[in-house]
C-alpha cells in the first residue's frame, strides 16, 4: 500500500535484507569508543582496522547510535584516502544478521560463544539461549533457501515459457496466422 507507514517489524526486515546484500561488508565498533568525541570513533572490518565513518554518512551526525555492543554496521564501500572510511553505513542487530548470513558459524561446547566468519564473536550468557538462537537461525536459513529456489524456479519457468511463445510466433509467421 502506497503511503502506508512502515512498522518497526517491516523496517527491521528491510534492514536484514540490505545487510544480506552488503555481506561481507560488515564492521563492528571498537570496544574503546565509549566517551570519545564523534570524530575519534572507529570501527573494524575483517580486513581493515580503525576505520572511521565518512563525514557525509547518515550515521556521522550521531555515531554513538551505531556503536552499540549488540549492533553491527553494514556498509556499501570502504573508501581509503588519508583515512579509511565506511560509506553508507547502516546499523543492524548483530545477532540476527550474523546468524542468518555468515558463511561459517562455530560455537564452544556450552553454546555461550559463537564465532561467525572467523572474526566476529557473539557472547551469550545462557547456553540454552544460544542453542535456541542457532536452531531458529538454521530453520530460517532453510526457509530462506527454499523460498529463493522457488522464486528462481518460477522465474526460469516464466522465461522458458516466454522463449517458447516467441519461438512459436516466429515459426507461424506472427501471432494471428494471417501472414502479411
Amino acid at each position: 500500500q502506497i503511503g502506508r507507514e512502515l512498522s518497526a517489524r517491516d523496517c527491521n526486515l528491510m534492514k536484514l535484507a540490505i545487510a544480506a546484500s552488503f555481506y561481507p561488508n560488515w564492521a563492528i565498533a571498537d570496544e574503546n569508543n565509549y566517551g570519545k568525541k564523534a570524530s575519534d570513533i572507529v570501527f573494524h572490518t575483517k580486513l581493515k582496522k580503525f576505520v572511521k565513518l565518512h563525514p557525509a554518512s547518515s550515521c556521522a551526525a550521531d555515531p554513538e547510535s551505531a556503536c552499540g555492543p549488540l549492533e553491527l554496521l553494514c556498509y556499501t564501500q570502504l573508501l581509503e584516502t588519508n583515512h579509511a572510511y565506511l560509506l553508507h553505513p547502516m546499523p543492524v542487530t548483530a545477532l540476527h544478521a550474523l546468524l542468518l548470513f555468515s558463511r561459517s558459524v562455530h560455537t564452544d561446547p556450552a553454546c555461550t560463544r559463537i564465532v561467525c566468519d572467523g572474526w566476529l564473536q557473539l557472547r551469550l550468557r545462557n547456553g540454552a539461549a544460544g542453542e535456541r538462537c542457532l536452531l531458529i537461525a538454521h530453520q530460517l536459513r532453510l526457509l530462506w533457501a527454499r523460498l529463493m529456489r522457488s522464486k528462481l524456479r518460477r522465474r526460469d519457468t516464466g522465461a522458458a515459457k516466454k522463449k517458447q511463445d516467441a519461438e512459436s510466433k516466429t515459426e507461424t509467421g506472427g501471432g494471428d496466422g494471417k501472414g502479411w
